[in-house]
């Protein structure tokens, strides 16, 4: 048995008739065009090539998600300080 990351495989076992039919050809197109998620442009023996859906939304949150917190923490600075200095009032410098 081994591990793949979610669940246990068994080892040089046959292939079931469904499991056949689910494998990719190699050099054989899948479809005509590519859909917007998870399309599969091209394969060989190394690599699969396909599209991504969540692509643009991980780099939003990847490289938005810093800037975001700056501001945030700045925003929320700025209206501390603002909005809770404590007012002269009758404390003035005596001579």
């Amino acid at each position: 048995m081994a591990f793949d990351g979610n669940i246990w495989v068994k080892l040089r076992r046959p292939l079931s008739d469904w499991e056949k039919t689910q494998h990719l050809k190699v050099g054989a197109p899948v479809s005509a065009s590519a859909r917007p998620g998870h399309s599969v442009f091209d394969i060989n023996d190394i690599f699969l090539e396909m599209s991504d859906v969540m692509f643009l939304e991980r780099g939003v949150i990847t490289w938005g998600g810093p800037w975001l917190l700056a501001g945030a923490f700045m925003l929320l600075d700025f209206c501390y300080f603002a909005f809770t200095t404590p007012p002269l009032g009758d404390r003035q410098v005596k001579k």
